[in-house]
């Protein structure tokens, strides 16, 4: 914690304003209380982490919660005196009694205000839910700033995110924040592949190069993120063939061997991302829906894929919006590639143009 409550009610704030040498002082003559549970707390002035406040080891508060990490407070501190900076009104956890909870930080724009929060640790999305709809409740917008994963580099890339990752990605952006380098890095145009795999382009602004509000737009570079997503495929369809376990028993495989087809002769309009989230890769629903279709299957599709494989629940607006993109390029289902940029026109319309629609 960085802030408290003084024996007089007063809130004391653990910025750069108080030396260690004078918060030694204040130690020896003051006490300080936790703004939820007002009980007493230990002003911690250590050689590792920044001077904070922590309750006691057997008392136990509902909002304040105990552990919080030296990358958390440092990071807490960072995002603090950045917004200082432009003087911007921003609140360090300020207890919002109505709701139970206290954003790390609070900023204040005209008559909107904002709750920044830095999140270091595991958070469960039921909790993550509950937490967002408590402030949406106070007309407060959340701002889920998270932080930065051990290795970044920039570009067009495919990135492994985890789902304490996953469940902060907003409108196709992830923002992540490295303490130590005291840079923003995000992720945007997020495309899932498969499981924790996504296509991105990533980019670092270093902190003090960035204005708030955060708009860290990032160009859509068509060409390379098709060209990047085929390679993609490529090496999924690689690795799904040399680590095949069940042989012909495989439903992927099966349906290969039934209709007689090679997977180097895949053609590259088979394995479309999506813009619905799926556990499974759509190389392979596509291909199923394609065999169904060639076989005169044309109705229920949904269903067909379902029975085809009991794990797959590819929804409506999945199957229509491929549908949709083959009956425009290729109508007679010719076992040929197309054109690139027909592909990238694809991804984009899913990725970008409609962006904020879903």
């Amino acid at each position: 914690m960085l802030s408290a409550l003084t024996e007089k009610q007063e809130m004391v704030y653990l910025t750069h304003e108080l030396s260690k040498e004078r918060l030694l002082e204040i130690r020896q003559t003051q006490h300080f209380y936790c703004p939820a549970c007002h009980e007493q707390l230990i002003l911690k002035i250590g050689q590792v982490m920044i001077p904070h406040f922590a309750h006691r080891k057997n008392e136990h508060c509902q909002v304040f919660s105990e552990g919080e990490s030296s990358l958390h407070l440092q990071g807490k501190y960072a995002l603090y005196h950045w917004l200082q900076f432009q003087h911007i009104l921003v609140l360090v956890e300020p207890y919002l009694k109505a709701i139970q909870q206290r954003p790390d930080l609070l900023i204040q724009q005209q008559d909107k205000y904002i709750a920044v929060e830095f999140q270091c640790s595991a958070l469960t999305p039921k909790r993550l839910t509950k937490r967002n709809k408590g402030y949406q409740q106070l007309g407060i917008e959340p701002l889920w700033i998270v932080k930065a994963k051990p290795s970044f580099y920039e570009g067009v890339q495919c990135v492994q995110l985890a789902p304490f990752y996953q469940q902060f990605i907003l409108n196709r952006q992830l923002l992540t924040f490295d303490v130590e380098r005291e840079q923003f890095q995000m992720y945007d145009h997020l495309i899932h592949i498969a499981g924790r795999r996504y296509l991105a382009t990533a980019k670092r602004t270093p902190i003090h190069h960035q204005p708030f509000p955060l708009e860290l737009v990032i160009p859509f570079e068509q060409e390379k993120i098709a060209e990047q997503w085929l390679q993609e495929r490529e090496r999924y369809l690689v690795n799904r063939l040399r680590f095949n376990r069940r042989g012909i028993q495989d439903s992927f495989f099966k349906l290969c061997y039934e209709h007689k087809i090679m997977l180097q002769a895949l053609p590259n309009w088979i394995g479309i991302p999506s813009s619905v989230q799926l556990s499974v890769h759509p190389v392979e629903w596509q291909l199923a829906l394609i065999c169904f279709i060639r076989s005169g299957v044309t109705q229920d599709l949904s269903s067909q894929l379902y029975h085809h494989n009991r794990t797959w629940h590819i929804p409506e607006r999945a199957i229509r919006t491929y549908i949709d993109f083959v009956q425009r390029e290729n109508p007679n289902l010719s076992w040929q590639d197309l054109e690139i940029s027909s592909i990238s026109e694809e991804i984009y319309h899913q990725y970008v143009a409609l962006k904020f629609d879903n």
